[in-house]
């Protein structure tokens, strides 16, 4: 009996101690947020999730101990064709303060953490216009948990328009690609088309140079001309093999003196790839772009310019966006009906 008395008082000692420091040192309780990112694959950590396959389960969670506010910022994005594609990024609310404080008994400075609860307001907001192609981002506040919640992409435009071609100047493989009668092709007998290619009217492909080969679903533009690299040496000039992922579209009137083309890759018209260019996977050339020689162009960037340079860096789901364009690119892409 004295033993559970005495348990009772202990009890009743502790709660009311941590009542007491509750008064003296305010609790709060972490915020729970939605947190993914959009940022490309090399920026970011094994516990970061894309926000391109968010879908509002637990594993999107993310304790929030220094917020008030959950973070939502709204992108837009745009598609070759026109079409625009927009993201949302979730993030806890960036509200840590920190502050430098003198300890007199140890004359040393501190740095002392706090939140700053007035940083935000509820509502939403555009960011700086700094110039990018398809505005300034949004940026929303909220300051319930869960609160930034939102669906991950939406496609604001049409299906896309179907392109007639007439079948009696093109040529269909078994493998589905579908070349030009027009289209120039030099020793054709080193040019490698791995299926569901399009190849269109007056493009030039110099096989007879050095091996050319693609991948799948790889949109060529009318009078594109893709020539393999070549270098200067002492005894002469050597050229060597072009070769080009899957997924990738060449712009109309474009040059292309690449060594290599990642997958996922659009290249606009009239641009201009300079000898012995890599471009990486996931990378995109503007219109009118001029790439000087043996630059290599990093994944999920997009380049612009004479010459061209690095203007902004592409979501995470430009993958899924080039894959999207060039199916559909090539599944639009029909013989002209007969009277």
């Amino acid at each position: 009996m004295k033993y559970y008395y005495a348990n009772v008082q202990t009890s009743v000692w502790i709660v009311t101690v941590l009542t007491c420091l509750q008064g003296f040192f305010p609790m709060t309780k972490a915020m729970i947020c939605y947190r993914c990112t959009v940022l490309p694959p090399q920026y970011v950590g094994e516990a970061d999730q894309p926000c391109s396959k968010f879908d509002g389960s637990s594993r999107f969670y993310h304790d929030c101990p220094m917020s008030t506010f959950c973070m939502k910022r709204i992108i837009h994005y745009q598609l070759p064709n026109g079409t625009i594609i927009t993201t949302a990024e979730r993030n806890c609310a960036s509200q840590k303060y920190i502050s430098q404080d003198y300890n007199n008994n140890e004359r040393t400075w501190h740095s002392k953490e706090s939140v700053d609860t007035q940083a935000y307001t509820a509502g939403c907001f555009k960011g700086e216009n700094r110039g990018t192609p398809n505005g300034p981002s949004e940026y929303c506040y909220c300051s319930s948990n869960y609160c930034n919640r939102s669906s991950s992409i939406t496609n604001d435009k049409m299906e896309p328009q179907d392109i007639y071609y007439n079948k009696s100047e093109y040529v269909e493989t078994a493998s589905g690609n579908k070349v030009s009668r027009h289209t120039v092709l030099c020793g054709s007998q080193n040019i490698v088309l791995h299926g569901k290619v399009i190849v269109q009217s007056h493009a030039i492909i110099r096989g007879d140079l050095a091996n050319v080969k693609t991948g799948r679903y790889c949109i060529i533009g009318k009078n594109v001309v893709i020539r393999p690299p070549f270098k200067r040496f002492s005894r002469g000039t050597a050229f060597f093999p072009l070769q080009m992922g899957d997924h990738v579209f060449v712009g109309e009137r474009a040059i292309v003196n690449a060594a290599v083309i990642g997958s996922y890759v659009y290249i606009g018209k009239n641009a201009v790839l300079g000898r012995r260019c890599v471009l990486k996977s996931c990378c995109y050339i503007e219109d009118d772009a001029v790439v000087p020689p043996e630059t290599v162009v990093p994944s999920f960037t997009r380049f612009a310019g004479n010459p061209a340079k690095c203007v902004e860096d592409l979501p995470e789901c430009t993958l899924d966006l080039m894959l999207d364009f060039t199916k559909n690119y090539y599944q639009h892409f029909l013989p002209a009906k007969t009277s």
